[in-house]
């Protein structure tokens, strides 16, 4: 089992330098935090995490569908995820299998993994 460190830091996702989170990470993991974001933001956040991420990182993403479901987050399309994203490529694409255990209000958020690499 290898030694893993980690290091929280509370801090806003649009400005990831700011708060002192450093580079160098191989693995970034957004889970559903996306769906919160307006454009504007999602575009700073593309940026940021470009900035931290080696050119051979992996972008895991957890996003919605797209919709209106008040008071639940509007979520995202693949082409909201590619355009903040742009030095990023999707790699894979797959639907979230555990949707079964999500409340009934909830199940048409559609919910989807993203993994998006470095070309």
């Amino acid at each position: 089992m290898a030694a893993v460190e980690v290091n929280f830091k509370p801090g806003d996702v649009t400005s990831l330098g700011a708060i002192g989170i450093g580079g160098g990470f191989r693995f970034v993991l957004d889970f559903e935090c996306f769906n919160h974001l307006n454009v504007a933001q999602r575009s700073e956040v593309g940026r940021e995490v470009s900035a931290v991420a080696t050119e051979d990182a992996t972008l895991l993403m957890l996003v919605w569908a797209p919709g209106r479901r008040w008071p639940l987050p509007p979520g995202a399309s693949r082409e909201d995820i590619e355009r903040a994203f742009p030095q990023w490529t999707i790699v894979d694409e797959e639907g979230y299998a555990a949707t079964a255990a999500l409340p009934s209000w909830m199940k048409n958020v559609n919910p989807r993994f993203y993994r998006l690499q470095r070309p």
